[in-house]
C-alpha cells in the first residue's frame, strides 16, 4: 500500500536544530522565578534533578575486525532484554539516589 502511494523504505537523516539562546535565557529566568515562589510558599519542598538512560541488550555490530578466514561470531539475545537507569539529585541537600530496572 505504501509503495502504491509512492513511499519507499529509506534511512532517515539526522537533523540538529539549534536552540535560540534568547529563548533558553528567557525560559531559565521564568523557571527561576517559579522556583523561588514555590520555595517561599512551601519551604519543605524538595527540588530534584532527574535523568534516565535505557540500554537494549542486543548486538547491533555490523562490521568487526577478525583474522582472515575466521568468521567472527556475535552472540545475539533473541529477546528484547533491556535495562533502565534512573538517578536523581536533591538540589538542596545534595543527596543522590539511583535505581536500575531490568526487563
Amino acid at each position: 500500500m505504501l509503495a502504491e502511494c509512492e513511499f519507499s523504505y529509506q534511512k532517515a537523516e539526522k537533523v540538529f536544530k539549534p536552540r535560540s539562546q534568547f529563548k533558553v535565557a528567557d525560559f531559565e529566568e521564568q523557571l527561576e522565578k517559579k522556583l523561588i515562589d514555590i520555595a517561599q510558599n512551601a519551604p519543605n519542598t524538595a527540588f530534584l534533578a532527574e535523568d534516565e538512560a535505557g540500554l537494549y541488550l542486543q548486538a547491533t555490530t555490523s562490521h568487526v575486525w577478525a583474522p582472515i578466514g575466521q568468521t567472527p561470531i556475535v552472540r545475539v539475545d533473541s529477546g528484547r532484554a533491556q535495562t533502565h537507569f534512573y538517578g536523581s539529585l536533591n538540589l538542596v541537600s545534595g543527596h543522590e539516589s539511583s535505581c536500575v530496572l531490568t526487563s
